[in-house]
């Protein structure tokens, strides 16, 4: 009875101080909601800050766990956080556009490439993901030499 309670209530305490104490958070956020690897990748991926926040949110509710981190993931990265160059915030496209978390999984990126990938505008992640399949040794080196390149032109 105990953890069904404590399946419906937020899983971040008041006050997180740490990197340990973040990752042990994080780490029962990831087990509680059943997030598959690639989620799993992606939350890590992030900032504390980042993290926190999505964390804060709750529970991962809906038929797919997964996927509703994602989505809260695109939403928070894509808040004013202009740094990175992006103008708007990013959006999952209904018009056939990529799905990052697909193209993570399908091509097996490591977190500094999954990082690289959440660190530039909307415009240079579905142009690097629309060049297909990484092919390689390794994989996530290639792809983040794709991100640089892309950045490249269009600094020119």
């Amino acid at each position: 009875a105990d953890a069904a309670a404590g399946a419906a209530t937020p899983t971040v305490p008041a006050a997180v101080d740490g990197d340990h104490e973040t990752e042990r958070v994080v780490n029962c956020f990831i087990a509680e909601n059943g997030l598959d690897s690639t989620a799993e990748r992606l939350l890590r991926a992030q900032s504390r800050e980042v993290q926190l926040r999505i964390l804060e949110e709750g529970p991962c509710t809906g038929s797919n766990a997964s996927a509703v981190l994602v989505s809260r993931l695109r939403k928070a990265l894509g808040q004013p956080t202009v740094a990175s160059g992006a103008s708007e915030p990013l959006r999952v496209d209904r018009a056939g556009d990529v799905s990052m978390a697909d193209f993570i999984r399908e091509n097996d990126l490591d977190e500094s490439a999954i990082r690289a990938l959440a660190d530039v505008p909307t415009e240079v992640q579905q142009q690097v993901m629309a060049e297909g399949i990484v092919t390689g040794r390794n994989k996530s080196a290639i792809f983040v030499g794709r991100i640089r390149r892309v950045l490249g032109q269009l600094r020119s």
